[in-house]
């Protein structure tokens, strides 16, 4: 991905300009955007022009203004879905190291063998 090679201004300033293009695509304006995510035009033109970094939560505002909000749910997606029910899980029985008897000195007494 591109992204791997880029700094995260260049990062955020690409998104920006992803945003811009396809808020113009939808035939969007950025009231439109605010009203429907419900954040200011500030948050929007701070996200468009990297000015300053936006919070989490104007991102979602954003992407909810246009109407892009599923996109979220793939971002930390896992390739497979995994379980974990009883059948699943297979119990190891502990099994304890063999201890060594040592023998016991026998005390011998006089002709003892």
């Amino acid at each position: 991905m591109k992204y791997q090679l880029m700094t995260d201004a260049q990062i955020m300033e690409d998104l920006g300009k992803q945003f811009e293009q396809l808020r113009l695509f939808k035939n969007l304006t950025v009231d439109q955007v605010c009203e429907q995510g419900g954040t200011n035009k500030l948050t929007v033109n701070r996200f468009t022009h990297n000015k300053n970094a936006i919070r989490l939560d104007g991102l979602i505002s954003i992407l909810r203004g246009i109407g892009e909000l599923d996109k979220l749910e793939t971002l930390f997606e896992m390739p497979e879905k995994i379980t974990f029910e009883k059948t699943d899980v297979i119990k190891k029985k502990r099994v304890r190291k063999p201890t060594q008897t040592s023998k016991v000195n026998e005390i011998k007494w006089g002709n003892d063998e």
